[in-house]
């Protein structure tokens, strides 16, 4: 969305008060003021005790049909979340919640309760879509803020392994990890979820979406069929991992890919695509770095090295922005 597309009031209130053009950025740079006065200097960044310095007094449990929700009481507020969910799920809630009170501040108190009273969920929310996109973003950016998230991602190889270290780290959810991990990494790679899709007894695997690291194009066409690794994986419910034959965009070609199934709530099947050129597996004790990436690569489950020996395939252009 342009940042001169914006509509909302509340949106282009924190662009003024921000001095920034991007709604975006005034929403990355609360964040990092608020993480900056808590003195946290390590993840997790746990929304509930940053929440306190945005006047949250209660963040509780409780039976919803949403994902969560921002009440205000006077001067303060109190956060419910949905206790059904995992707590990772949870987090990723509350901190929601917590970035719509940057959207409150130059409300009066009854303004507050007025708009807040209609939430998302009931019959006449009044919280606009364009208020939703920048709660979610910040939402990431306070779990997994860049100058933590990235530095820590530049030090691990292009696994599932590494992005579960990375989810327990931040105590976020694998697939917020993952998200994040796409948006940041230095390596070349595809992550793609796939869900469930028709009735049970013909049920078979679609793709949701699909999102690249910088500088690589996604062509996964949505009506994509899903390889035999990721139907093995959903069946099995397990990871899988090794070379795949696959189109992503282009003639069909030979990717390194790993697929896992996650259960619970989600049961669906995240794959990563790994687009280095001939990336092999490597025991425990090998290191493997991202082209330009200072640290070393560390993973107690395995390890992925580039091998790039002369007349080796690079990356297809059509994939390339």
């Amino acid at each position: 969305m342009a940042d001169t597309n914006w509509k909302n009031s509340l949106v282009t209130a924190l662009c003024k008060r921000t001095g920034l053009s991007s709604p975006f950025e005034g929403v990355r740079l609360c964040v990092q003021r608020l993480i900056n006065d808590s003195g946290i200097q390590h993840p997790p960044f746990c929304p509930e005790v940053l929440g306190h310095l945005r006047s949250i007094r209660n963040v509780i449990a409780v039976p919803l049909e949403v994902d969560g929700r921002l009440l205000p009481d006077g001067t303060s507020y109190t956060v419910e979340v949905n206790c059904a969910h995992s707590k990772q799920r949870q987090n990723f809630s509350c901190a929601h919640e917590l970035i719509h009170t940057f959207f409150l501040e130059p409300l009066e108190i009854e303004q507050r309760v007025l708009r807040m009273r209609n939430y998302p969920g009931s019959p006449n929310a009044s919280s606009s879509e364009e208020e939703e996109i920048l709660c979610n973003y910040g939402a990431s950016e306070l779990l997994m803020p860049i100058g933590f998230f990235d530095k820590r991602a530049a030090c691990l190889d292009p696994s599932f392994y590494s992005i579960t270290c990375l989810a327990r780290e931040f105590d976020v959810s694998i697939e917020a990890a993952a998200r994040r991990w796409i948006k940041v990494s230095q390596w070349r790679a595809i992550l793609i979820k796939w869900t469930p899709t028709g009735p049970e007894e013909r049920r078979t695997l679609g793709l949701l979406w699909s999102k690249s690291t910088k500088g690589i194009r996604s062509h996964i066409s949505p009506a994509a069929e899903p390889p035999e690794q990721v139907r093995v994986a959903y069946s099995h419910k397990t990871g899988l991992h090794g070379r795949v034959r696959l189109s992503l965009g282009g003639p069909e070609d030979d990717f390194f890919m790993e697929s896992i199934w996650l259960g619970g709530s989600q049961n669906c099947v995240f794959s990563l695509i790994v687009l280095e050129p001939s990336i092999h597996l490597f025991p425990r004790s090998s290191k493997g770095k991202p082209p330009g990436a200072k640290g070393e690569a560390r993973s107690d489950q395995m390890n992925l090295s580039l091998n790039r020996r002369q007349g080796e395939r690079r990356v297809p252009d059509f994939l390339k922005m």
